[in-house]
């Protein structure tokens, strides 16, 4: 059974978040990582960012985090690209395609009010994210290389954004 919740600074919870994100291929060490993600816990607060992760028999299996992103931080940014967006959805290789990702991305949506819109962005060439969030309601609005000083391997991404109130 799939236990979802909404991280809190658990030092074990959040290793297992770091651990996840080494195995992808992160450059930073484990230590980085879980420094990393305990500083954006406690520097943005539950009003800025928050991270929800997927447990199976107390493992973590997957995570995403959604985050405002404000003029005040990116003052080169259209406000009409401002908002709630979500961010680093990464669930274990062997979990993968099973609805994990889905669930993540509908608790966070969930969490943020429907008066918001909400974003993501996502590498064009991960066609299984694009095709997950167009089935939640998102539609791609800009391409580019770079956005909100994230960059993508392979040269684009996306932003996809779901309307308020869908």
């Amino acid at each position: 059974m799939i236990k979802y919740s909404r991280l809190k600074s658990n030092i074990e919870d959040i290793l297992e978040v770091a651990t996840l994100v080494k195995k992808r291929g992160h450059k930073k060490s484990l230590d980085e990582l879980c420094i990393g993600f305990s500083k954006e816990l406690t520097e943005f607060g539950e009003n800025k960012l928050r991270i929800y992760i997927a447990k199976i028999n107390q493992n973590v299996v997957g995570f995403c985090r959604i985050r405002l992103f404000e003029k005040y931080e990116f003052p080169e940014a259209k406000d009409e690209l401002l908002g709630w967006y979500l961010m680093g959805i990464i669930i274990c290789e062997n979990h993968r395609r099973k609805g994990i990702g889905t669930r993540l991305s509908e608790m966070a949506m969930k969490d943020i009010k429907k008066e918001n819109d909400i974003f993501v962005l996502i590498n064009k060439e991960n066609n299984s994210s694009i095709e997950m969030h167009k089935n939640l309601g998102f539609e791609i609005i800009a391409k580019g290389d770079q956005f909100f000083k994230v960059s993508f391997s392979g040269g684009n991404g996306y932003i996809l954004k779901r309307e308020k109130g869908v």
